[in-house]
C-alpha cells in the first residue's frame, strides 16, 4: 500500500485519505493535511480498520482495543506551559549548538528529522530572520500547541484513563490501574 501512496502528492493523498475516512479527513488540521507521511499513515490505519485486520505483537500475539490500556496524564494549562516554558529554556543553547553540528554533519533543513518542534523555530534564528528571543518564544508557543493537541485527544478519546499530575497519589493510582489491567491480562 505505502509503495502506491509514496509518489502521491499530499492533495492526492488527502482526496484518498477522504474517500476511505471522510471524519477522519475532515477532523485533520491544515498542517496535517499538507504532511505526506502523516497522509499515508492516516490512509493505512483507516484501510485496516475497514478490513477489519489487528496488529500483532513481536512475539505474533494479536493487539486488539481490549488488550490496550491508554493513560494520560493531565495538569492546569497554566502549570503545563509554566513546565513547558522551562524545559524550552533549559534546551534552548543545548538546541542552539546540537542544530549546528547537525547543519556542519550535512544534515539538511528540509531533512524529516529537522521538522520536528524546536528545529523549526531555531532556523529562523540561525538564519539571521529574527532574534533569540523571538525564536524561544516560538519555540514556545508550537510546544504549547502540541500540548494542548494532545490533551484534547486524551479528552475526546473515551478509552483514556487520565490521571492529573497535581494530585498527591497519583503515581499511586496508575501503578494500581496497570496492576489490575495487567492481572486481567493473564
Amino acid at each position: 500500500l505505502r509503495e502506491n501512496l509514496i509518489g502521491k502528492t499530499a492533495e492526492e493523498l488527502f482526496e484518498t485519505l477522504a474517500s476511505v475516512n471522510s471524519i477522519r479527513a475532515g477532523n485533520m488540521n491544515q498542517s496535517d493535511r499538507k504532511n505526506p507521511r502523516r497522509l499515508m499513515r492516516a490512509i493505512e490505519v483507516a484501510l485496516s480498520k475497514q478490513n477489519g485486520s489487528l496488529k500483532t505483537k513481536s512475539n505474533g500475539s494479536i493487539i486488539s482495543n481490549e488488550n490496550l490500556l491508554f493513560i494520560g496524564l493531565k495538569a492546569p494549562r497554566n502549570l503545563l506551559y509554566e513546565r513547558i516554558d522551562s524545559r524550552v529554556d533549559a534546551r534552548v543553547a543545548g538546541g542552539i549548538e546540537e542544530t549546528k553540528k547537525l547543519l556542519q554533519e550535512g544534515v539538511m533543513w528540509d531533512d524529516q528529522s529537522m521538522t520536528g518542534i524546536g528545529y523549526s523555530e531555531l532556523k529562523e534564528y540561525i538564519l539571521g530572520k529574527v532574534s533569540l528571543d523571538e525564536a524561544v518564544a516560538r519555540w514556545k508557543k508550537s510546544e504549547q500547541d502540541y500540548a494542548k493537541r494532545q490533551l484534547l485527544w486524551f479528552k475526546n478519546d473515551k478509552r483514556a484513563l487520565c490521571f492529573d499530575t497535581t494530585q498527591t497519589n497519583w503515581e499511586t493510582e496508575v501503578e494500581k490501574t496497570v496492576e489490575n489491567w495487567y492481572d486481567k491480562g493473564e
